[in-house]
Formats: C-alpha cells, sequence, structure tokens
C-alpha cells in the first residue's frame, strides 16, 4: 500500500508561544509532516516540536532554512504517531511570527525518509526544488516561505497557499503511482526573497513486494529460458 494524504490542519500566521496544531489520528495513519515558516530569518526558538504533550518528538527533514532576507522555514517530521486527538506542539520563545501545518499520511507498512531533503534559499520568483528517484508509493512533501505579498500557485497538490501583509507561505505534496523524479515549483507574484525546504518519505513494506515481485517475474523468466535451452540441446524443442 502507498503512502496517501488523509488529513490536515493549520495554525498561525501567530506570534503564538507555543504553536499548537490539534489533529485526530485514526489507525492507518503512519506519518505526521509539520511544515513551519515565517516571517524574518532567524530561525524559530524553542527547539523540537512534540505531539501528544510531549510524549513524540518530531525530527528535522534538513535543517532550518533561512531566506535572504525575510524568511525561514522548517519541516519535520513523525513517524508512527500516537493514535488519538492530540496536538502538535512548537515552542516560539522569541515571539516570531510563525504559521505551521500538520498534515497526516498513511501507508500500508513501515515508512521511512527517502534520500536526502532539499532546500534552497536563493531569491526568486518560481522556488522549485527536485527529489530524483522517488519509488512508488512514494510521498513528497515542501513548504515555502516568500516575500511576496501575495499567494501563490503550485504544481503539485496543496496543502496551503496563503498571502500575508508583507510576505506569503505554502505547502504542497505528491503521491507517486510508479517511480519518478518528482519537483515542487511555486510561483509568485514576483521575485522576492524564498526559504524553501521538500523531503520524501517511502512505504518500505510496498517496496519490498515490489521487488519481490520482480524477482518472481526474473525467476519464472529464466526457468523458462533453461527449460527451452535444455529442449532445444535435446531436440524435444
Amino acid at each position: 500500500m502507498a503512502l496517501a494524504y488523509r488529513a490536515k490542519a493549520e495554525a498561525g500566521p501567530a506570534t503564538t508561544d507555543p504553536m499548537t496544531i490539534s489533529l485526530t489520528t485514526t489507525p492507518g495513519d503512519k506519518l505526521l509532516g509539520l511544515c513551519i515558516t515565517g516571517a524574518t530569518t532567524a530561525a524559530r526558538t524553542g527547539g523540537a516540536p512534540t505531539w501528544n504533550s510531549g510524549a513524540q518528538t518530531f525530527t528535522p527533514a534538513g535543517t532550518n532554512q533561512a531566506g535572504s532576507a525575510e524568511n525561514n522555514t522548517e519541516l519535520w517530521y513523525l513517524i508512527n504517531p500516537n493514535i488519538g486527538t492530540y496536538a502538535a506542539i512548537a515552542q516560539n520563545d522569541s515571539a516570531k511570527n510563525i504559521w505551521g501545518c500538520l498534515v497526516a499520511f498513511t501507508a500500508g507498512g513501515a515508512v521511512s525518509l527517502f534520500g536526502t531533503p532539499g532546500q534552497t534559499g536563493v531569491s526568486t520568483q518560481t522556488p522549485s526544488l527536485t527529489i530524483n528517484s522517488i519509488p512508488a508509493g512514494g510521498m513528497t512533501v515542501s513548504v515555502v516561505g516568500h516575500g511576496n505579498k501575495d499567494a501563490p500557485t503550485s504544481n503539485q497538490t496543496t496543502l496551503y497557499l496563503a498571502g500575508a501583509s508583507s510576505w506569503s507561505r505554502g505547502a504542497i505534496y505528491r503521491a507517486s503511482a510508479s517511480s519518478e523524479n518528482v519537483t515542487h515549483t511555486y510561483t509568485h507574484g514576483a521575485s522576492d526573497d524564498t526559504a524553501m525546504v521538500m523531503a520524501a518519505w517511502q512505504d518500505v513494506t510496498s517496496n519490498i513486494k515490489s521487488v519481490r515481485g520482480l524477482l518472481r517475474a526474473s525467476i519464472s523468466k529464466l526457468n523458462g529460458l533453461a527449460i527451452a535451452s535444455v529442449k532445444s540441446r535435446d531436440g524435444l524443442a
């Protein structure tokens, strides 16, 4: 079974400490992604976000990405979250103006981070990142903060795309039905400061089943060739 989107929630933009995003997880939810972006290049202070009153701690996908002038972005994830109605809590000790998006994905088996997360802080109108060779059943998520105030558009499925008084934010995802290279691109109203992070995850069980299927097909083909060779040698073909 592939990774699949199930639910989302958001909070902010606000200077609240801590930032709290509530969500109900259900059986089958194997991955939570937490996108955070905010105004100014300064990093949010307070450490790693937690789930279920501190019972579980999110893992960073890449590092904080600072833009050249206006934004700072983070991407976190949690595998096998506790099931129930809980909150992701991100300390905001410096009262930074931040926005957060929490998203739940289902999977049929074990989930793991795939490859190396990408990130960019280049000023541009069309921030873009690519992760190659995403396996069948994989999931990519990205988050962006941008100095242009208007809501961007994107080339993938929207989680949130919104503008603010002086900056904009967005988060998108793609579920890969087959192995592919995946690019996430946001298009803004003008070139400006960018802080973007992208990461990918895989359903390990699905990949194991796929490999087993390929091995069975290869073995069957080899057996057929061997039998045909023996028949040809013995004049039975």
